[in-house]
């Protein structure tokens, strides 16, 4: 098949099917009282059907196996994040597990990942490389397992998650396509239409929500990918940072200033950047809308980077410095508005 026909029957197909399955996941949810209540983390006001995340997933696992099926083979491992880490979080949106619990089925499902596929080779950040296997194992690990709950902390305003997830899947698919990864780059335009798909439910006001079914997924899949990337195709790891950095950012940055504050960073919160920006005054839409103008910014710049184009670390100053201006806007709107 024509690769331009491929790239859109699959966008199309993926796009209808999520949205469609989550229209169905919602129904079915709602009837059994799968829901998310209003806590001390929440921006929502009414308890809204959960676990919609089940629906990305299912479509993820079907593009896998119908690109399979027309002799497209992109990476097996990749399921493992997929279904495993929608497992553990449908376990979670249903029956409320420890924090250790899901901690520990997090590191396992790492551990799983790297002993199917491998870990990091060598950990490249903008120019300056460490080689030293132990080392690269256990970041694997951290590196997986940080990112899956990454991608839960920011999940807390409609459409958010899933329209970083198809915004990155979206660049991570333009780099595979560059780097000849045709396969893994339709497996990644789908995950893309996914993630769009879901949003037809899950825009302001959301009718439905991830959950932690689809947000540890989500998180699980992009860090798989950055080990796919630089394994397969020698990607740095620096080009993964700054692509999804703008999560990154904003958790180190709120857990550095909980702790400073003596607060106890592992209780429930609406500490992250984004939910102050929404409690400032900001519709979930005008905020998500702003993570999104960012985050293609630095997607621009981390392409550079994968590229090792130019001088490499003034993507990282360039990246900090957007980042940090974005910050001192929230700090503004909040003096305002107090």
């Amino acid at each position: 098949m024509n690769p331009g026909v491929a790239t859109a029957v699959t966008i199309a197909g993926s796009f209808l099917a999520s949205a469609a399955a989550t229209w169905l996941v919602r129904g079915w949810f709602a009837s059994r009282r799968i829901v998310d209540s209003p806590n001390d983390r929440s921006l929502h006001h009414k308890s809204t059907v959960t676990g919609g995340g089940i629906a990305v997933s299912s479509v993820l696992i079907v593009i896998w196996l119908c690109l399979m099926a027309v002799g497209v083979h992109p990476t097996p491992a990749l399921l493992i994040p997929v279904a495993a880490l929608s497992l553990v979080g449908l376990m979670d949106d249903v029956y409320h597990l420890g924090w250790l619990q899901k901690l520990s089925l997090q590191v396992l499902v790492a551990i799983f990942f790297i002993a199917a596929f491998g870990a990091f080779s060598r950990l490249e950040l903008f120019g300056m490389v460490i080689e030293i296997e132990t080392l690269n194992l256990l970041f694997s690990v951290l590196w997986i397992v940080a990112l899956v709950n990454i991608y839960n902390f920011m999940d807390g305003i409609d459409g958010l998650a899933g329209s970083y997830g198809a915004l990155c899947a979206c660049i991570l698919g333009v780099w595979f396509v560059i780097l000849g990864g045709g396969g893994l780059s339709l497996y990644l335009y789908g995950l893309m239409a996914a993630c769009l798909g879901f949003l037809v439910w899950n825009w302001a006001p959301a009718r439905i929500f991830l959950g932690d079914t689809g947000s540890m997924m989500l998180g699980g899949t992009l860090a798989a990918v950055g080990i796919v990337g630089q394994r397969e195709y020698d990607i740095p790891l620096s080009a993964f940072v700054l692509l999804y950095g703008v999560f990154i950012g904003d958790t180190v940055y709120t857990l550095v200033r909980r702790t400073l504050r003596g607060e106890k960073i592992w209780q429930a919160h609406k500490g992250h950047l984004y939910q102050r920006a929404v409690q400032s005054g900001l519709t979930h839409s005008a905020v998500t809308g702003t993570v999104l103008l960012i985050s293609a910014i630095i997607g621009v710049l981390a392409s550079l980077e994968m590229g090792r184009t130019g001088p490499r670390v003034l993507w990282l100053i360039l990246s900090l410095s957007i980042l940090y201006y974005a910050m001192a806007l929230v700090k503004k709107r909040e003096v305002k508005r107090s």
